[in-house]
């Protein structure tokens, strides 16, 4: 008996490990030799690449025309630890689930790189087309990775109409050594091993929130040290490449999800800017009835539009808020316009925080103009002339406090991989957070500081959103023109807008495989693509993370599912009012193309899931509210922790819920109004 139990445990290890040899060898030797794939993942980048972009088409070039594979190969070394992790991991799955799918059309079993071209297609619409939203979010994020390997190449752009961008972009002046007056800028180059400071203030964060605050710190003549945990990089240094970009100044290389039983996409900036620095610059004001809630709700005291008053003139100043002009509208926002008034909707230009925009229709990931006068422009130069001293690729780890009060923090240096270079420690009177929703619960978790509540990374709500195509007969060319300069509020809940972002990202949502995806690719330079935006009654929570990277439990209820859902239907009718022939409404289960605005009704009240639909949500809030009652909230209505002494918390992450507006400029005011009382106290 026990000889025959070690036979067929020796028989079950065996069958294991001829399963698990199956899934790794036989890849032939790669043609070149690789930097951040596999031998297997070079296999199956090659075959992918070529199932989704073949040769010949609407758009003539293929995927190895523009060389896919060694863009993703080069792309993928420069990712960090954790997102090529997770690429490989995701690269294998597609490769590897045809071994558990089944057979052939030869009655064998493959991976994915070893099938037929048509074999290969077949797969894939059996991926897209299974009920099951997991398995079609692999395919999504697929489409996300090939698409920057794919459409930002020129011989594909020039393909579509697209004109090269300029060979040079005009060089900003800003934080150069004659404009640094009494501060200083430390970059990684600059990072000893050991570090340790003192000052007044420490700011943790050069975005809305931790840019707006420094500069006011400073401005009054306190010590103040600026930790950013990105590199400092200036506008005109950002890649024309748009997963290269993205690498460069967004956290997770752009591709942060949150998770839930529907995937939202998400973007924070990590560099000095933080978000403002990716974001289309959009500035409003905080509506009465948002803050008169937060008043009622939670005991928020004092925080009225009077009382922000000067805060708001001078941020406004400072970011040359304005509304768009005519000249960088472009013909996407025109049609938009048409569309809303032959619907009797108030549509009109959004103000903005720019100066000397020229419509290139490149706000994400960064103006390459210099004309975003995002913080890195327009109040970062001004604290380090005032004498702050500003540390880029400094992760605050840690904040210490004794006493009942915060006395400074402790953290890393973090090369632009965000592996460990260094060690810093900042002595100071006060500590100010800014490391946004969802960087700030991180550190405070890690500090056991500030959560006799409990709320600290709980109540994340969001205003997520999503979008339709609209196909027209005429030109539009939507990559001309402000990428987000007209809209309309439809009510207290649902926001409409003009989108754009670069090609590459946009092009996600376009389904087809092959020829067919270059058929749809290709109806690109006719298409308007509009949005909506809702202020979310949905909560999430961070269940952990690492670093400054979360980990996201954010689903979406019935309300916000119906109120995207009807936001799209209108965006739907506007476009056949201004003259489009058909709408791609982006939905799982619906028509990819609407020629009839009847059936538009599809997308009537209750008849599409959260799963159904592509969203995103870049506006987010309320992981560490501000309140009246401690026992509910996390600091108090001045942005100081109701625990700790000294400790502020200057982000996104204190507005309680969304401001239906953008986040932009209300974060900013905020941060304004909490560091005049910051500087009266420490200067008093």
């Amino acid at each position: 008996m026990i000889e025959l139990i070690i036979v067929l445990l020796a028989l079950l290890l065996f069958l294991q490990l001829a399963l698990a040899l199956r899934f790794v060898v036989g890849y032939p030797a790669p043609e070149r030799e690789l930097k951040g794939l596999g031998r297997s993942t070079w296999a199956f980048v090659k075959a992918a690449g070529e199932t989704l972009f073949p040769a010949g088409g609407a758009i003539p070039p293929s995927s190895t025309d523009v060389d896919v594979p060694g863009y993703l190969d080069t792309w993928m070394a420069g990712l960090p630890a954790r997102q090529q992790i997770m690429i490989t991991l995701l690269f294998t799955a597609i490769e590897q689930g045809t071994l558990i799918l089944g057979p052939g059309l030869n009655g064998k079993l493959h991976r994915f790189s070893g099938l037929a071209p048509q074999e290969r297609t077949a797969y894939l619409q059996r991926i897209e087309q299974n009920p099951l939203f997991l398995v079609r979010a692999l395919l999504a994020a697929l489409r996300t990775i090939f698409s920057f390997a794919y459409l930002d190449r020129e011989p594909v752009q020039e393909a579509l109409g697209i004109a090269p961008p300029p060979c040079e972009w005009p060089k900003s002046t800003h934080l150069r050594p004659e404009t640094m007056g009494k501060g200083s800028l430390h970059e990684l180059s600059d990072h000893p091993s050991e570090l340790e400071l003192s000052c007044d203030v420490v700011v943790v964060g050069t975005g809305a929130g931790g840019g707006v605050a420094a500069r006011e710190l400073a401005a009054a003549g306190l010590d103040v040290v600026i930790l950013e945990e990105g590199p400092f990089i200036r506008p005109e240094e950002v890649s024309n490449d748009t997963g290269t970009a993205m690498t460069q100044v967004l956290a997770e290389a752009g591709l942060r999800t949150f998770l839930a039983p529907s995937a939202v996409a998400t973007i924070q900036g990590r560099c000095v800017g933080g978000s403002t620095f990716p974001n289309s610059a959009i500035l409003f004001r905080i509506p009465d009835d948002v803050l008169d809630e937060w008043r009622d709700t939670l005991g928020v005291q004092g925080l009225t539009n009077d009382a922000l008053a000067a805060s708001y003139e001078r941020v406004e100043r400072l970011a040359r808020k304005g509304p768009a002009s005519a000249p960088e509208l472009g013909r996407k926002n025109e049609l938009f316009a048409k569309g809303a008034a032959a619907m009797g909707i108030d549509a009109h230009p959004f103000d903005l925080g720019k100066d000397g925009c020229k419509g290139h229709g490149s706000c994400l990931p960064a103006c390459r103009m210099g004309a975003k006068y995002s913080t890195d422009l327009s109040h970062i130069p001004d604290a380090v002339s005032f004498g702050a001293r500003l540390y880029t690729n400094a992760r605050c780890h840690k904040v210490l406090a004794s006493g009942g009060q915060a006395d400074g923090v402790v953290g890393h240096f973090v090369d632009n991989k965000g592996v460990k270079v260094g060690k810093f420690r900042v002595k100071s009177r006060a500590v100010v957070l800014a490391g946004g929703v969802l960087g700030t619960p991180l550190i405070l978790k890690r500090s056991g500081l500030a959560n006799s509540s409990g709320m600290v990374g709980r109540n994340l709500h969001g205003q997520p959103g999503a979008a339709i195509y609209a196909i027209f007969d005429e030109k539009v060319e939507p990559w001309k023109g402000h990428t987000q300069g007209y809209g309309a509020f439809l009510d207290k809940h649902r926001k409409i807008e003009v989108l754009w972002s670069p090609l590459s990202i946009m092009a996600v949502r376009m389904p087809g495989f092959g020829h067919a995806l270059k058929e749809n690719l290709a109806l690109f330079p006719y298409t308007a693509v509009w949005d909506v935006v809702i202020r979310g009654t949905s909560t999430g929570r961070i269940l952990g993370g690492t670093g400054s990277d979360p980990m996201v439990w954010f689903p979406q209820n019935r309300v916000d599912t119906d109120r995207i859902a009807s936001g799209l239907k209108l965006l739907g009718e506007m476009a056949f009012a201004a003259g489009a022939k058909a709408v791609m409404p982006g939905a799982y289960g619906l028509p990819d193309r609407i020629t009839d605005p009847k059936q538009l009704e599809l997308l009537g009240p209750g008849m599409i899931n959260p799963n159904q639909l592509v969203m995103a949500s870049t506006h987010i809030f309320g992981t560490c509210r501000m309140g009246g009652d401690p026992r509910t909230s996390v600091v108090n209505s001045q942005g100081e922790c109701h625990d700790v002494k000294n400790l502020f918390i200057c982000d996104g992450s204190v507005l309680p819920n969304g401001t239906r507006v953008n986040p932009h400029e209300p974060i900013m005011a905020v941060s304004d109004y909490f560091a005049q009382g910051i500087a009266a106290r420490l200067k008093g």
